[in-house]
């Protein structure tokens, strides 16, 4: 969270994902735990599988219906000429088009 908070835009989506939720024999954090975390940082927790496919889809249909519900509340503009900040160091200047074959 320390490096969302350090690096990422202000009102970024979160989203805490517990991973390999079918290994249970293995499992270092409870699930109350990680619902606890995600309770202290207002963000909302899924745990998910890749072994058995669970919670995958769900687990990107959320974070993608938090951004479009945000981006309804909270448009985003482009300005021309101005690239998008990454961070608080690099800036990606959109607006330049490659020249050549590719990209």
């Amino acid at each position: 969270m320390s490096e969302i908070e350090k690096y990422a835009q202000e009102n970024v989506d979160i989203l805490l994902v517990g991973n390999k939720s079918d290994l249970e024999s293995e499992r270092e954090v409870t699930k109350v735990e990680g619902q606890e975390l995600a309770r202290q940082f207002n963000a909302p927790f899924i745990e998910t599988s890749a072994q058995n496919a669970s919670n995958v889809q769900l687990t990107f249909k959320t974070m993608a219906t938090n951004i479009m519900e945000r981006t309804e509340r909270e448009p985003v503009t482009f300005k021309r000429n101005q690239g998008v900040k990454l961070g608080t160091s690099k800036t990606i200047n959109i607006s330049k088009k490659k020249s050549g074959p590719c990209c």
